[in-house]
C-alpha cells in the first residue's frame, strides 16, 4: 500500500489515500486497493538558479525536460537532473553529479499548481572554493594506459593494438562521459575480457 501511494505522489496525486478491502470466498482471500484522489498537480512555472553560465545554458536548453502545464512527475525530474549532469560529463567536468542539483517546490493547495526552481543544493553552494572550482574544471586526458591482471596475462595474451582499437578516450581529448561508456561496451563485447575498471 505504501508503493501504490508513493507511486501516486511521484505522479502528482499528493493528497490521493489508498485503503484496502478484503474479502474472503471459501479458501481465497481477496485484496482491493481503493484510491481516492483529487486532480493531480501540475506545474505552473519553472526555473532555474545557477551562478555557472554554462549551467543556466544546459538547463534553459530547447532539450530540456520539464514544461509549465505538464503533470508533476518525479521521474522527469530525475531525468532532466540526469541530463544536466551527462551533458557536464561529457564536456570535460569530470567531478560533476546529478546529485549537486535539486529542486525547490512551492505548490497552491486549492489551485493544484507548483512553482519549481532548480539549483544547486546547499552543500554545493556552501562548499569551499577549492571544491567548487574542482568541480567546475574541464579536464583533459593526459593518458590512457591498460593495466591487465596475471590471468588475463597468462591465459591468453591480449594485444595493446586491439585494446587501443577498442577505446574512444583519447589522449588530449576533453573528458567525455559517452566516449567512456561506449569504450565500457566496446571492450566487454571482446570474449577474453572479463572485467573493465576506468578510473
Amino acid at each position: 500500500m505504501q508503493q501504490i501511494s508513493k507511486a501516486m505522489q511521484n505522479n502528482g496525486f499528493f493528497l490521493a489515500t489508498v485503503d484496502t478491502l478484503v474479502s474472503v470466498k471459501g479458501k481465497k482471500k481477496e485484496i482491493s486497493y481503493i484510491i481516492e484522489s483529487e486532480e493531480p498537480y501540475t506545474i505552473r512555472s519553472y526555473h532555474t538558479r545557477f551562478k555557472q553560465n554554462i549551467l543556466q545554458k544546459l538547463s534553459t536548453s530547447s532539450r530540456c525536460l520539464i514544461h509549465t502545464g505538464d503533470r508533476y512527475n518525479a521521474e522527469v525530474l530525475d531525468a532532466e537532473r540526469t541530463r544536466i549532469s551527462n551533458a557536464m560529463r561529457s564536456t570535460g567536468y569530470y567531478y560533476f553529479s546529478a546529485d549537486l542539483l535539486h529542486y525547490v517546490a512551492d505548490s497552491s493547495l486549492r489551485q493544484h499548481k507548483i512553482d519549481l526552481t532548480m539549483s544547486m543544493t546547499d552543500n554545493a553552494e556552501q562548499a569551499p572554493d577549492s571544491i567548487i572550482d574542482k568541480i567546475f574544471t574541464a579536464y583533459t586526458i593526459r593518458r590512457v594506459s591498460f593495466v591487465l591482471d596475471t590471468l588475463e596475462r597468462e591465459s591468453q595474451p591480449i594485444r595493446e593494438k586491439s585494446l587501443r582499437q577498442n577505446c574512444y578516450i583519447k589522449e588530449g581529448d576533453i573528458y567525455n562521459y559517452h566516449r567512456v561508456e561506449r569504450t565500457y561496451s566496446a571492450l566487454n563485447a571482446l570474449p577474453i575480457i572479463k572485467y573493465i575498471n576506468i578510473e
